[in-house]
């Protein structure tokens, strides 16, 4: 009975019992209790129930012995004092029992024709369907009733018992352990039953035999299964029965456990997907209900994102997961593992790389977000109707591209969205036109030729990498504008704000440096860079690179030396691809310097340049810029490999050096060069002028020093004045505003005294000090010649005739207000003819054409508006198209014709 507090003993007892269980009975009808939906079997083996439970009834005769003779009889009853009627007794199992996904190595017999385990009870079989939730659960039903072994019959236990069928097909008969109700009479009927349970180890099934009844009417109540939360359960029932009655005599059977494991059957993301977004659920499909307590997630390789959190459906056969976003780019290996209902666990199987002893594993990568890096080195080159962007690629493994964009007039202000492929002819936002879609080279340089642009436009340009997942970098920006008028051929456009003055292979190159810390070289006919990658310079570069033939070889040896503040003298072979310096030196180390830069540029003897004669005086030539006295004047061979001489002045010291020296060749056999060092006279020179011999060593003592005449900023300029090929003269100025006209080559004595001053002038214009000097080839008057000196202060250009008498012919003085003037370039025939123009930079964003005789403006091109405008270079060209060669603060450099 499941009421406690029965009495016992008497048939009184009995009818109240009776009374007891009829109003439980009535008790579960109105639900106090909780049930879940019963499943109910003909045990043809179709249905199963939530544990994944089944029943057969096999046609073989006696699948379990009979223990009667062999068995222990129960005899001792719990509890305490019961006699055997609505009693339990705990048995030792002999083996381990799989039940509902649990083990057990003992039971309890119930008296009233079930066995359970985990606990014992006294209840008699009320409920006429399983599962339920009221007591006895975790039971097996045998002949599920109220049986009454008090007053006869006995009840049996054997363990192991060798029953007479082979369940695991291993062709030995299953070992099992026997519970025998034999000849128990039910308490409600005059008859009495034998019935048997065998647990057959091999296969944790449940055999059932009904060996005999008396009478069978409306018993047994129960022939089935339950779990341990009587949340799931299998029994018999036959036909319209409402319990099972149906089960007689000679009836068989067989509740069978799932033993078959589960497996998934499908996964989302799938194996090996890739592209998966972030954010995406991960859903698992299972052939069967799974116990979802079981069930359980792992990261065994990527980044694990956490928060993982699971919903069931699909009658748990279902799982998904939701989480925290995963890394993108990431490949991720996941473990799956648990149990179905019937406590088997899921087929292992890896599709990984990765260990994966249980359960199922499975890898996928995420969707790439991440851009690549930006395009480097990125330049414009703006010729008639045609700007040409080139730049260096990322190193990314994934690059896929570039997409450039064009605005005209004005920044791009919109950018390419992730994901999206777009064509030329696209239109990004307002006026971002897409120009350029190019797939990565593989090599060093990329580029896109706009030809649909208009001569006199400013164009914004735009270049964007992208990767195979079409993500776009944050893009690199330059500007270019494209002319068609005489007076102009290309502009090429870097990111520096400053530029050092260009420097020209004639006809060939043109080759310039800035803050950028890049070493550019442009084709002379329209500004691309061809093959060239811009290196790295490793310091900023404020001195115009010395570029030409070194003519060593049959072939061209185009070289570009240069000097940084990083305290380096450098040399780039021109006619490579530009990957790196061919030779660099620690020139301020070499001078024992303990801190300092190269503010000067270089120079670089060539032997075969001058007519002395002198084999091996060649070699490149810098000053340091130190301490204020603690500078060295340094000649290196042309491999930068081997200092071959240097000199640090007199006993006072050698002053900071902030311009270039400049070479007198010597004509004349036997006589060496000279080499003309502009200093700060902190060491008490001026001017430093010294000779080089055969070996490309300095003589010393200095062949002249000049001082007397404050610091020198500004390279000299010579002036050729005889016919004697020896016969020049040197200007220089000072930062007081002063220039000084001197003698190249007479002393006022022997080795180490001054230069033969010819001539000063001050102009009255207190304008800073002198930038730079520039003197024009002379004209042949009789005796001699006629030169014009061109200097430039800070907001002036000044000009001064050098007479026939080799000295400044005050009265011929000029001078012309330009605001942030340049350092000059002076050219005479200009275009053929005769005239004498000095040309000059500005920060009016002009280049000032003057006649260099009187400071009239002939022309002033507007180059760049609004950007300063640095000092001019000529490239001689082909001989007819002549031009000069600038840069300015927007990063440009610009070639303007001269024809």
């Amino acid at each position: 009975m499941k009421a406690s507090g029965v009495m016992q003993g008497t048939e009184t007892a009995h009818a109240g019992r009776w009374v007891v269980r009829v109003a439980l009975a009535l008790v579960l009808t109105l639900g106090v209790v909780s049930w879940a939906t019963a499943t109910t079997t003909t045990c043809g083996g179709a249905e199963t129930d939530g544990g994944g439970y089944s029943c057969t009834m096999p046609a073989t005769t006696d699948m379990i012995p009979d223990i009667s003779g062999t068995g222990t009889a129960i005899t001792s009853w719990k509890p305490k004092g019961c006699s055997g009627d609505d009693c339990y007794a705990l048995v030792a199992l002999g083996a381990t029992f799989a039940y509902y996904g649990n083990s057990y190595t003992e039971g309890y017999v119930g008296s009233n024709g079930y066995f359970s385990f985990g606990a014992g009870y006294t209840n008699e079989v009320s409920a006429e369907s399983i599962p339920a939730s009221p007591d006895p659960n975790n039971a097996i039903y045998v002949y599920g009733d109220d049986l009454d072994p008090s007053t006869s019959g006995t009840i049996y236990y054997q363990a192991g018992v060798t029953c007479t069928v082979d369940r695991d097909s291993n062709s030995a008969n299953d070992t099992c352990f026997v519970v025998q109700w034999n000849a128990v009479p039910d308490f409600d009927a005059t008859g009495t039953v034998t019935v048997q349970l065998a647990l057959d180890f091999a296969t944790n099934e449940a055999l059932i035999e009904i060996e005999a009844e008396t009478t069978d009417a409306g018993t047994p109540r129960l022939v089935g299964t339950e779990n341990l939360a009587g949340s799931a359960g299998l029994w018999f029932k036959s036909g319209s029965d409402v319990d099972s009655r149906g089960a007689a005599a000679g009836d068989q059977f067989i509740f069978s456990p799932d033993n078959g494991a589960p497996a998934v059957s499908s996964t989302t993301p799938a194996d090996n997907a890739t592209g998966v977004a972030v954010a995406a659920d991960v859903v698992i499909n299972f052939d069967e209900a799974m116990d979802t307590s079981t069930v359980s997630i792992s990261v065994l390789a990527g980044t694990d994102p956490g928060s993982w959190s699971a919903t069931w459906s699909n009658s748990n056969q279902t799982v998904t997961y939701t989480h925290a976003d995963f890394s993108d780019s990431d490949t991720l290996a996941l473990q799956i593992t648990g149990q179905d209902t019937a406590g088997n666990a899921l087929t292992n199987t890896n599709n990984t790389s990765q260990t994966c002893s249980s359960g199922y594993c499975w890898d996928f990568s995420t969707v790439d977000l991440t851009a690549p890096s930006d395009v480097t080195k990125l330049t414009t080159a703006a010729t008639d109707l045609t700007v040409k962007a080139e730049w260096a690629p990322p190193g990314d493994s994934d690059l896929s591209g570039f997409l450039v964009l064009r605005h005209t007039g004005a920044a791009v202000d919109s950018d390419p969205v992730d994901g999206t492929t777009y064509t030329v002819g696209d239109v990004i936002g307002t006026g971002n036109d897409v120009v350029c879609v190019t797939t990565a080279s593989g090599g060093a340089i990329d580029s896109c030729t706009d030809n649909t642009v208009t001569n006199g436009q400013t164009y914004y340009y735009k270049v964007y990498s992208y990767d195979t997942s079409k993500n776009y970098a944050g893009g690199v920006s330059r500007t270019a504008l494209p002319r068609s008028d005489q007076s102009y051929k290309f502009s090429y456009t870097t990111s520096s704000s400053t530029l050092a003055a260009p420097g020209v292979v004639a006809n060939t190159y043109i080759v310039g440096t800035g803050n950028d810390r890049l070493l550019h070289r442009m084709t002379e006919a329209n500004g691309s860079r061809g093959t060239w990658d811009p290196p790295s310079t490793g310091g900023a570069v404020q001195s115009r690179p010395v570029s030409g033939d070194l003519d060593l070889s049959s072939g061209t040896d185009y070289t570009s030396f240069m000097s940084a503040q990083n305290g380096y003298l450098y040399r780039f072979a021109l006619d490579g691809t530009g990957a790196a310096a061919e030779g660099s030196v620690d020139a301020v180390t070499a001078a024992s310097c303990s801190s300092g830069l190269l503010q000067a540029g270089p120079v670089v003897m060539l032997q075969d340049v001058g007519n002395n004669g002198i084999s091996g005086d060649q070699g490149v030539i810098v000053a340091t810029r130190c301490g204020a006295t603690d500078n060295k004047i340094l000649i290196y061979d042309l491999t930068l490999a081997t200092l071959q001489s240097s000199y640090d002045g007199s006993t006072g010291g050698l002053g900071i050096s902030n311009a270039s020296p400049i070479i007198l060749y010597m004509q004349t056999a036997s006589r060496k060069n000279l080499v003309y060092v502009p200093v700060r006279a902190d060491g008490g020179e001026s001017l430093v002028v010294l000779e080089v011999d055969g070996s490309g060593l300095f003589v010393t003592p200095a062949y002249s020093v000049v001082s007397g005449i404050g610091d020198i900023d500004a390279s000299p300029a010579f002036a050729r004045r005889g016919s004697n090929r020896d016969d020049w003269h040197v200007a220089v100025g000072n930062t007081a505003g002063e220039i000084y006209l001197y003698q190249a080559t007479a002393r006022v004595g022997g080795a180490g005294t001054a230069l033969n001053q010819l001539d000063s002038y001050t102009a009255a214009t207190g304008d800073g000090p002198v930038k730079g000097i520039a003197i024009s080839t002379g004209v042949a008057v009789s005796p001699s010649y006629e030169n014009w000196v061109v200097w430039t202060t800070d907001n002036t250009v000044h000009g001064i005739k050098i007479g026939t008498d080799g000295r400044f012919a005050t009265s011929s003085y000029w001078s012309r207000s330009i605001s942030g003037a340049s350092i000059p370039l002076v050219l005479r025939g200009v275009g053929g003819g005769t005239a004498t123009r000095a040309y000059v930079g500005s920060s009016d964003g002009k280049l000032y054409e003057l006649n260099a005789t009187d400071g009239s403006v002939v022309s002033s091109p507007t180059v760049e508006s609004g950007k300063t405008i640095g000092d001019p270079t000529f490239d001689y060209a082909d001989g007819t198209n002549q031009g000069i060669v600038v840069g300015s603060t927007g990063g440009s450099f610009h070639w303007v014709v001269l024809n």
